[in-house]
């Protein structure tokens, strides 16, 4: 059980093998498209190792715990193959953020259904289906207030990493419980 993929991050289209973040939890597009959103907002560099270890990161300090992220080594050859995102529940988000960001999603897709029976389909989607995916996650409750003590999901992950990324060079001590961010900082001095 869980709602896993992978996040691989590939600066350079000739590089093969490259690290990726893997999601137990929270690796739909709803919540995918958010973390990738707080590296542009922190202005995170666009290459490979740093991308990987803030995107760690960023979920890690939102989703918690201590078994829920890994990283990992994707060799974007062996994605070509079928059955490659067998046991991932939304596949594999292939991102490069050089310049403007790009997306390359690969996944199960239902494509028929009788009774309790799913007929299932692996493959790369296009770069139009990625924007109506994209899109579609940024419609999805998770990302839309209704009222106005509505938190979105991009401000929950902006609550539990904004300490972490202070542009001042100070860092925050942040206590969490179980309702969320209680606000307990304390700055530090940068050495």
């Amino acid at each position: 059980m869980g709602n896993r993929a992978i996040v691989a991050f590939q600066p350079d289209a000739k590089v093969k093998k490259v690290l990726g973040v893997y999601l137990h939890w929270n690796g739909g597009p709803e919540s995918v498209y958010p973390f990738l959103d707080a590296l542009d907002k922190y202005e995170v560099r666009g290459d490979g190792n740093y991308e990987v270890a803030r995107f760690a990161q960023v979920a890690g300090n939102y989703i918690g715990g201590n078994s829920s992220v890994g990283i990992e080594i994707v060799n974007l050859i062996d994605a070509n193959e079928k059955g490659y995102t067998a046991g991932m529940d939304n596949g594999v988000y292939v991102v490069n953020r050089s310049g403007k960001r790009q997306v390359r999603r690969k996944k199960l897709l239902v494509i028929g259904c009788s009774g309790d029976l799913h007929r299932y389909e692996e493959r790369w989607l296009t770069p139009e289906e990625v924007d109506v995916e994209r899109d579609a996650a940024y419609r999805h409750p998770y990302n839309v207030c209704v009222n106005s003590d509505d938190i979105t999901l991009s401000d929950w992950v902006a609550k539990s990493n904004d300490a972490f990324f202070r542009a001042d060079g100070n860092s925050v001590v942040v206590a969490v419980d179980s309702k969320g961010m209680k606000g307990i900082e304390e700055d530090h001095a940068a050495a």
